[in-house]
């Protein structure tokens, strides 16, 4: 099922296409349908500033890794290519360009067009460090991780690695 939600863009002439065989901006999740609008919102803005040149580029919308450009033993692609695409994730076996994707929720601040004044307010926090609580919070859901091999290996050991291991931690000292 790799690409099935992946959208190749290309800017042409200072006009913007997609290629969409899947029918992603029609047919999946709506927040993926949203992840998109951002971005062709965003690449008008681009094209209309004369920011950006002529190009052509592919989007994965979900969360997955799309290609590998090393061998590897993650459960993963293995098929070595090297093929970037923008996608929100990254790691050290393939040529993903981590690039940031919301869902649209303005109430939450999660649309490009204010992205630059979220961050500002964010750095200027008015909590001295000191008075910070030393604790970290998980954002995410649990899943099986790609380190190991099979599914089966990463059920008997999911405690050892990735979000599995996280959530063991959490359970086991929720104090901390």
């Amino acid at each position: 099922s790799r690409g099935t939600s992946c959208i190749l863009f290309q800017i042409r002439n200072k006009v913007l296409y997609l290629f969409d065989p899947y029918q992603v901006l029609e047919k999946s999740k709506l927040f993926h349908q949203t992840r998109i609008r951002e971005m062709i919102w965003m690449l008008k803005l681009l094209i209309k500033e004369n920011r950006i040149p002529d190009l052509e580029f592919l989007v994965a919308v979900h969360d997955c890794i799309q290609t590998s450009n090393v061998k590897h033993e993650y459960r993963a692609p293995r098929f070595v290519e090297s093929s970037p695409t923008f996608t929100i994730v990254g790691c050290n076996f393939s040529d993903n360009i981590p690039f940031p994707m919301w869902e649209g929720d303005v109430d939450r601040g999660g649309t490009y067009q204010n992205w630059d004044e979220t961050v500002r307010n964010y750095s200027q926090d008015s909590i001295p460090w000191e008075s910070k609580l030393n604790q970290a919070v998980f954002r995410g859901g649990v899943r099986i991780s790609s380190y190991f091999e099979n599914k089966r290996t990463a059920g008997v050991l999911c405690e050892e690695a990735g979000r599995s291991r996280l959530m063991f931690l959490c359970q086991m000292f929720p104090e901390k």
